[in-house]
């Protein structure tokens, strides 16, 4: 199985409040992608790995998110997830 890296990680603007039902919805994308999935802000870092740490991250309406992704499709994976989070629906 191929394993590919984006080298530079992808700054988003967050549109939306992500509780536990959207870092549910990254563990998805994590799983549907084959892919790990890193956000860092200024509340610390949480992966795809757990739902909890995305969760303790508060990410709010007008927060800075840094996203890195791993593994077999990170570019369908930072798309999905860009997606979820500039999403306001």
């Amino acid at each position: 199985m191929l394993s590919l890296d984006i080298a530079a990680p992808v700054v988003v603007n967050v549109k939306k409040k992500i509780c536990l039902r959207e870092a549910a919805k990254i563990a998805n994308i994590a799983k549907d992608t084959g892919c790990k999935i890193t956000f860092k802000n200024k509340n610390g870092e949480g992966s795809s790995d757990s739902v909890i740490s995305l969760a303790k991250l508060e990410m709010k309406p007008d927060y800075t998110v840094i996203i890195s992704a791993t593994g077999e499709n990170p570019a369908l994976a930072y798309s999905l997830c860009i997606k979820l989070l500039t999403d306001k629906g």
